[in-house]
């Protein structure tokens, strides 16, 4: 089953609506590359979200990340975040816009990366919130990738990915899932993702090629910051531009260069302002804003970055230097932290590591305090299943029963 379609352009580009522009006198034949949409959010408010991928015909390739409401509805400011990812071959991002949220109503947000002659895989991440009853509930998916010769396939009924062999021979150094530095931080590549149950969520420090080809790693927190609400999604946006340059780190989290993030990002309210937005993404996108920043010089300047680093993680830190948090905020911040906050047996408060907690089959397992001593269990009890679910029940059915709870 083909999870993308191939459509070759050749096109005469004239518009630069998200800050993409070629020279007018120049024809471009472009390849596109796009996963069938995929519908996420809720019920009344449904959403669908894609990847693209570009590659002119001198191998050089762009990402594209695309987030809109089926139903065209508009959502407040801070509502809808899009990010847009390229890797290599090898599994490194090469290029990232970061995530970006619309600034102001809308009903689509899009995103593009710059062009990279390493480009080989386009990968979306999105973020969702909408009200539900008194709060505000964050819909996170990162699981759309897409490359020119169909090795990532995802097909959902069997939750599997096709891997390019370079990724296979590191999954078999590593198959209990991503190995962790002194820290307790996974490291590794992002594209690995999603392959089995070992290998779930993101690692926190991504592998990168960073500034004038340093190969490192990248914080996830950094490439996506925590936004607990749409406010803090808007104030996101507005510190953005000063903020685009992120600390290059070693896998022990020692800085050793810089990665900007870098393309353009659009949002509208209707099918004329997308499809303008489509058709310019097709537009080989230039390196201006990457030259642009002002990047990191003096002993002080990266203190500073990594200080703002850290302050991008929104887990909390044992004197280890371990991160810990609670289970609901995992899949909304979009990768784990080291230690899981539960309540054992007896009542206490204390700390699970996240890899044993999700592995679990039924049984006890270690409660640990902030300095790492057991002092308790926690019990993992068989799954019971939703009062009154039965197998094949229609859309309708299922609702009905969701509001009951």
């Amino acid at each position: 089953m083909n999870k993308f379609q191939n459509v070759k352009v050749f096109a005469l580009v004239l518009v630069s609506c998200v800050g993409l522009s070629i020279p007018a006198s120049a024809t471009q034949t472009i390849s596109q590359f796009h996963t069938e949409p995929i519908i996420n959010g809720s019920m009344e408010h449904p959403q669908e979200t894609w990847s693209s991928l570009y590659v002119d015909e001198n191998s050089s390739a762009w990402g594209g990340a695309w987030l809109r409401s089926k139903t065209g509805d508009t959502f407040p400011a801070g509502s809808l975040g899009v990010e847009a990812r390229l890797y290599n071959e090898d599994g490194e991002l090469c290029a990232s816009t970061g995530m970006r949220y619309n600034a102001s109503p809308a009903s689509f947000v899009g995103a593009v990366t710059t062009a990279s002659p390493e480009g080989y895989c386009s990968w979306v991440h999105t973020r969702s919130t909408r009200l539900e009853g008194e709060g505000l509930r964050v819909l996170s998916h990162q699981g759309l990738r897409v490359t020119a010769d169909d090795d990532f396939v995802y097909l959902h009924e069997i939750n599997n990915f096709k891997f390019p062999e370079k990724l296979l021979t590191v999954l078999k150094k590593n198959e209990d899932g991503y190995p962790a530095n002194n820290r307790g931080e996974t490291y590794g590549s992002a594209l690995l993702a999603g392959y089995n149950d070992n290998y779930m969520m993101s690692p926190t420090l991504l592998s990168a090629v960073g500034t004038g080809g340093v190969h490192g790693y990248v914080r996830e927190a950094d490439l996506n910051p925590y936004a607990a609400t749409t406010q803090d999604a808007v104030a996101y946006m507005s510190k953005l531009e000063k903020n685009r340059v992120l600390p290059l780190y070693d896998k022990e989290g020692k800085v050793i260069g810089t990665f900007v993030l870098d393309g353009s990002f659009i949002s509208g309210t209707t099918d004329k302002e997308l499809e303008t937005a489509k058709a310019s993404a097709a537009a080989k996108p230039g390196t201006k804003t990457r030259q642009s920043v002002k990047l990191p010089k003096t002993e002080a300047e990266f203190t500073a970055l990594v200080k703002r680093s850290e302050a991008n993680c929104p887990y909390q830190r044992t004197s280890k230097g371990e991160t810990y948090g609670s289970f609901t905020m995992f899949g909304s911040v979009g990768y784990e932290p080291v230690w899981i906050t539960v309540i054992s047996t007896d009542d206490g408060p204390g700390l699970v590591r996240a890899k044993d907690l999700y592995r679990a089959e039924p049984g006890v397992l270690p409660v640990y305090d902030l300095e790492g001593n057991v002092v308790g269990e926690y019990l993992i009890e068989e799954p019971e299943p939703l009062t009154g679910y039965k197998p094949g029940m229609s859309i309708e059915e299922a609702r009905a029963l969701m509001k009951e709870r």
